[in-house]
């Protein structure tokens, strides 16, 4: 039994020693890999925002790609389209904010640049005795409801 005692604090030492030494090893191996990025000098190449060809890629997207750059530049995403349906309203589904406005224009981009936003009704001053439009912007599309004189929907594509 005391053979197997003193057995314990050499075995002990000896993981330490051994864990100690790959602790230590790993830790030189960061460092070496640190300095060797900060002596790399690393180049970005601007993508090629003139001139492009104006064609698309097998897939049917655009963007240019400048020889020897390696890189496929797509284009920015364009805004999305609205279809604008006049005298006509889109009623309910509405989000919780509308806004007063004389102008079924700004209701239309306010829609477009609202990531929440899928259609809207612009109901014009003659509906409202202070004299003032209102835009319903709206989180779903209802169903239209046609001849509705001076109101305008848009439907977000």
């Amino acid at each position: 039994m005391k053979n197997k005692i003193k057995l314990i604090p050499l075995i002990c030492c000896t993981i330490i020693s051994v864990v100690g030494f790959n602790v230590l090893n790993s830790t030189q191996a960061l460092d070496n890999s640190s300095q060797a990025l900060a002596n790399k000098e690393i180049k970005i190449k601007p993508p090629n925002n003139g001139g492009g060809s104006g064609g698309g890629s097998r897939d049917g997207s655009r963007g240019d790609s400048s020889p020897g750059d390696g890189g496929f530049h797509p284009e920015p995403p364009r805004p999305p389209t609205v279809t604008v349906e006049f005298d006509t309203d889109r009623m309910g589904l509405d989000l919780p904010y509308s806004y007063r406005t004389d102008s079924w224009e700004s209701c239309k981009e306010t829609c477009t640049n609202n990531s929440e936003c899928r259609a809207f009704t612009f109901v014009p001053r003659k509906y409202y005795p202070d004299g003032i439009g209102k835009c319903w912007l709206k989180y779903g599309v209802p169903a239209p409801i046609p001849n509705r004189p001076g109101m305008i929907s848009g439907v977000k594509q």
